[in-house]
């Protein structure tokens, strides 16, 4: 995996349609975005299998990073990147210990919690929500751009700033030390993902095809 590839992070939306996940990894894909993260927990193993197994031919190895949600012996099956870790989910250092050589990420949010999933053996963190997102409401209040800034200062791994970013926001996260972003509904609900994709990755500061 090269670090550049987590510039734009696509997350799968939990919609468990196979299709309408590699229409839109495929469109973003053809924007530039060389990263996504399949977090499907509504699909069976077999189901999520495929559906990592075609994301793997587009996003191949060397040639793009596939990660997946919590299921090490999925991404293992599927010849995955890595993982990336929930709150609830077994802890980097385990993750690692399991899967070794992959890449392991981690979900947090506060900067503590980013430095301690660091010290754990993280190779990335996703810090968020930084804005008001439908998928947290009532459950997560926005961090800020101030305390990712700060998550961001603290940490010596890579800070992926998630929750409501957009092409419109990213800059601004990305100008308070985020290294990349990760979005779902900004490539999901887009008229034209592929678009989408090269406005963010412009904004991200990463590099266009």
């Amino acid at each position: 995996m090269s670090l550049e590839d987590l510039r734009v992070l696509l997350v799968t939306d939990g919609s468990a349609d196979p299709e309408r996940i590699v229409a839109v990894a495929s469109a973003a894909r053809a924007g530039g975005v060389r990263a996504v993260q399949v977090r499907e927990p509504a699909l069976s193993g077999a189901d999520l299998l495929r559906l990592v197994s075609t994301l793997r031919d587009l996003f191949p190895p060397g040639g793009g990073t596939l990660l997946v949600n919590d299921r090490l012996d999925v991404a293992r099956a599927a010849g995955a990147d890595g993982v990336h870790l929930g709150f609830r989910s077994v802890r980097p250092e385990e993750a690692r210990r399991l899967l070794p050589g992959a890449v392991v990420g981690a979900s947090v949010h506060d900067p503590a919690e980013a430095r301690r999933a660091e010290d754990g053996g993280a190779d990335y963190v996703v810090f968020g929500p930084v804005f008001a997102t439908p998928s947290k409401a009532g459950r997560l209040e926005p961090r800020g751009i101030a305390a990712l800034s700060e998550a961001a200062r603290n940490s010596r791994a890579p800070v992926i700033a998630i929750g409501g970013v957009d092409a419109s926001n990213g800059r601004e996260c990305a100008r308070a030390g985020a290294f990349g972003v990760a979005c779902i509904r900004a490539l999901f609900d887009a008229r034209d993902p592929a678009s989408e994709a090269r406005a963010l990755l412009d904004a991200a500061g990463g590099r266009r095809p």
